[in-house]
Protein backbone atom coordinates (compact mmCIF):
# COMPACT_ATOMS: atom_id res chain seq x y z
CA UNK A 1 0.00 0.00 0.00
CA UNK A 2 1.44 3.31 -1.29
CA UNK A 3 0.12 7.22 0.25
CA UNK A 4 0.75 10.39 -1.77
CA UNK A 5 -1.55 13.63 -1.79
CA UNK A 6 -4.11 12.19 1.10
CA UNK A 7 -4.93 9.08 -0.94
CA UNK A 8 -3.43 5.56 0.14
CA UNK A 9 -3.91 3.33 -3.17
CA UNK A 10 -2.30 -0.05 -4.49
CA UNK A 11 -1.64 -1.67 -7.70
CA UNK A 12 -3.81 -4.16 -9.64
CA UNK A 13 -2.98 -5.27 -13.09
CA UNK A 14 -0.99 -2.27 -13.72
CA UNK A 15 -3.16 0.44 -12.71
CA UNK A 16 -3.72 2.00 -9.45
CA UNK A 17 -6.76 1.39 -7.38
CA UNK A 18 -7.48 4.64 -4.48
CA UNK A 19 -8.01 2.45 -1.17
CA UNK A 20 -8.70 5.18 1.03
CA UNK A 21 -8.72 8.80 1.09
CA UNK A 22 -7.06 10.39 4.28
CA UNK A 23 -7.07 14.19 3.14
CA UNK A 24 -8.80 17.10 4.90
CA UNK A 25 -10.42 18.80 1.13
CA UNK A 26 -13.59 18.97 1.48
CA UNK A 27 -14.04 19.89 -2.38
CA UNK A 28 -12.01 17.17 -4.17
CA UNK A 29 -10.70 16.29 -7.43
CA UNK A 30 -9.34 12.59 -7.87
CA UNK A 31 -6.18 12.38 -9.27
CA UNK A 32 -5.46 10.56 -12.58
CA UNK A 33 -2.38 9.07 -11.75
CA UNK A 34 -0.61 8.14 -8.28
CA UNK A 35 2.95 7.21 -8.29
CA UNK A 36 2.98 7.95 -12.06
CA UNK A 37 0.44 5.16 -12.47
CA UNK A 38 -2.65 5.84 -14.24
CA UNK A 39 -6.06 5.59 -11.57
CA UNK A 40 -8.43 3.86 -12.77
CA UNK A 41 -10.50 2.40 -9.86
CA UNK A 42 -12.15 3.78 -6.90
CA UNK A 43 -12.19 0.95 -4.29
CA UNK A 44 -14.11 -0.66 -1.93
CA UNK A 45 -15.23 1.96 0.51
CA UNK A 46 -12.46 4.46 -0.46
CA UNK A 47 -14.76 7.89 0.76
CA UNK A 48 -17.02 5.67 2.84
CA UNK A 49 -17.99 7.75 6.13
CA UNK A 50 -16.65 11.04 4.74
CA UNK A 51 -18.93 13.50 6.27
CA UNK A 52 -16.70 16.53 5.63
CA UNK A 53 -16.54 15.91 1.51
CA UNK A 54 -18.98 18.66 -0.39
CA UNK A 55 -17.64 17.97 -4.37
CA UNK A 56 -16.19 15.69 -5.89
CA UNK A 57 -14.90 15.50 -9.58
CA UNK A 58 -13.74 12.30 -11.22
CA UNK A 59 -11.35 11.96 -13.76
CA UNK A 60 -11.35 10.38 -17.42
CA UNK A 61 -9.29 8.17 -16.54
CA UNK A 62 -11.49 5.68 -13.81
CA UNK A 63 -13.33 3.04 -15.34
CA UNK A 64 -15.01 1.95 -11.71
CA UNK A 65 -16.68 2.85 -8.65
CA UNK A 66 -16.70 -0.24 -6.40
CA UNK A 67 -18.95 -0.68 -3.50
CA UNK A 68 -19.89 1.59 -1.09
CA UNK A 69 -16.86 3.96 -2.12
CA UNK A 70 -18.84 7.29 -1.23
CA UNK A 71 -21.63 5.15 1.39
CA UNK A 72 -22.38 7.51 3.99
CA UNK A 73 -20.69 10.92 2.67
CA UNK A 74 -23.57 12.66 3.99
CA UNK A 75 -22.13 16.13 3.09
CA UNK A 76 -21.47 15.04 -0.46
CA UNK A 77 -23.68 17.36 -2.73
CA UNK A 78 -22.87 16.96 -6.22
CA UNK A 79 -20.37 14.79 -8.25
CA UNK A 80 -19.10 14.79 -11.70
CA UNK A 81 -18.47 11.40 -13.16
CA UNK A 82 -17.19 10.96 -16.38
CA UNK A 83 -18.66 9.24 -19.48
CA UNK A 84 -15.32 6.66 -19.08
CA UNK A 85 -17.16 5.23 -16.13
CA UNK A 86 -18.36 1.36 -17.07
CA UNK A 87 -19.35 0.78 -14.20
CA UNK A 88 -20.77 1.52 -10.69
CA UNK A 89 -21.17 -1.23 -7.99
CA UNK A 90 -23.55 -1.39 -4.87
CA UNK A 91 -24.29 1.03 -2.35
CA UNK A 92 -21.62 3.30 -4.01
CA UNK A 93 -23.83 6.71 -3.51
CA UNK A 94 -25.77 5.28 -0.25
CA UNK A 95 -26.42 7.38 2.03
CA UNK A 96 -25.07 10.51 0.81
CA UNK A 97 -28.30 12.59 2.16
CA UNK A 98 -27.60 15.74 0.15
CA UNK A 99 -26.42 14.58 -2.74
CA UNK A 100 -29.23 16.71 -5.23
CA UNK A 101 -28.71 15.28 -8.64
CA UNK A 102 -26.63 12.78 -10.83
CA UNK A 103 -26.08 12.25 -14.65
CA UNK A 104 -25.20 8.56 -15.31
CA UNK A 105 -22.06 7.97 -18.46
CA UNK A 106 -23.75 6.40 -21.32
CA UNK A 107 -21.61 3.23 -20.91
CA UNK A 108 -23.58 2.26 -17.31
CA UNK A 109 -26.25 -0.42 -18.01
CA UNK A 110 -27.03 -1.42 -14.70
CA UNK A 111 -28.09 0.52 -11.21
CA UNK A 112 -27.12 -1.90 -9.34
CA UNK A 113 -28.50 -2.98 -5.73
CA UNK A 114 -28.72 -0.14 -2.80
CA UNK A 115 -26.74 2.51 -5.34
CA UNK A 116 -28.29 5.39 -4.29
CA UNK A 117 -30.40 4.59 -1.03
CA UNK A 118 -30.98 6.96 1.71
CA UNK A 119 -30.16 9.83 -0.71
CA UNK A 120 -32.63 11.70 1.25
CA UNK A 121 -32.14 15.20 -1.11
CA UNK A 122 -31.69 13.64 -4.53
CA UNK A 123 -34.03 15.61 -6.83
CA UNK A 124 -32.84 14.39 -10.06
CA UNK A 125 -31.66 11.51 -11.74
CA UNK A 126 -30.21 11.34 -15.33
CA UNK A 127 -30.54 7.48 -16.81
CA UNK A 128 -29.46 6.85 -20.55
CA UNK A 129 -30.71 3.78 -22.77
CA UNK A 130 -28.66 1.29 -22.11
CA UNK A 131 -30.06 0.68 -18.68
CA UNK A 132 -31.17 -2.57 -18.31
CA UNK A 133 -31.34 -3.28 -14.47
CA UNK A 134 -32.58 -1.41 -11.37
CA UNK A 135 -31.48 -3.52 -8.49
CA UNK A 136 -33.32 -3.68 -4.63
CA UNK A 137 -33.57 -0.35 -3.28
CA UNK A 138 -31.43 1.11 -5.18
CA UNK A 139 -33.83 4.51 -4.95
CA UNK A 140 -35.09 3.50 -1.30
CA UNK A 141 -35.23 6.45 0.65
CA UNK A 142 -35.62 8.83 -1.81
CA UNK A 143 -38.59 10.66 -1.32
CA UNK A 144 -37.50 14.24 -3.35
CA UNK A 145 -37.09 12.35 -6.70
CA UNK A 146 -39.17 15.33 -8.60
CA UNK A 147 -36.91 15.23 -12.27
CA UNK A 148 -36.46 11.68 -14.09
CA UNK A 149 -35.02 11.34 -17.33
CA UNK A 150 -35.09 7.98 -19.00
CA UNK A 151 -34.13 6.73 -22.25
CA UNK A 152 -36.17 3.76 -23.62
CA UNK A 153 -33.86 0.92 -22.64
CA UNK A 154 -33.02 -2.57 -23.42
CA UNK A 155 -34.38 -6.09 -22.09
CA UNK A 156 -37.43 -4.82 -21.34
CA UNK A 157 -37.37 -1.97 -19.11
CA UNK A 158 -39.64 0.83 -19.51
CA UNK A 159 -38.12 3.44 -19.87
CA UNK A 160 -40.12 6.40 -21.70
CA UNK A 161 -42.72 3.63 -23.02
CA UNK A 162 -46.21 3.25 -21.15
CA UNK A 163 -45.28 0.86 -18.00
CA UNK A 164 -48.22 -0.53 -15.78
CA UNK A 165 -49.41 2.22 -12.94
CA UNK A 166 -48.62 0.85 -9.19
CA UNK A 167 -50.78 -1.36 -7.98
CA UNK A 168 -51.74 0.04 -4.66
CA UNK A 169 -51.56 3.63 -3.02
CA UNK A 170 -48.88 1.97 -0.57
CA UNK A 171 -46.81 1.21 -3.68
CA UNK A 172 -47.25 4.70 -4.82
CA UNK A 173 -46.35 5.96 -1.91
CA UNK A 174 -42.95 4.29 -2.03
CA UNK A 175 -42.18 4.64 -5.35
CA UNK A 176 -39.61 7.12 -6.10
CA UNK A 177 -41.17 9.34 -8.53
CA UNK A 178 -44.32 9.85 -6.36
CA UNK A 179 -46.33 9.26 -9.30
CA UNK A 180 -49.14 6.65 -10.24
CA UNK A 181 -46.49 4.76 -12.24
CA UNK A 182 -43.49 2.65 -11.48
CA UNK A 183 -40.31 4.31 -12.72
CA UNK A 184 -37.86 3.50 -10.80
CA UNK A 185 -39.78 -0.35 -10.10
CA UNK A 186 -37.65 -2.59 -8.07
CA UNK A 187 -36.41 -5.83 -9.37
Amino acid sequence: MAEENGYKYYISNGSAVIDSYIGDETEITVPDTLGGITVTEIGYGAFSGNSDIVSVIIPDSIVRINHDAFNGCSSLVSIDIPETVVSIQDGAFAGCSKLTSIDLPQAISRIEDKTFMGCKSLKEVKLNSSIDYIGKNSFSEVSLLRQRSLAAGRNGHPGRREHPPCRSKSQRKKCACRESCCCFRQT
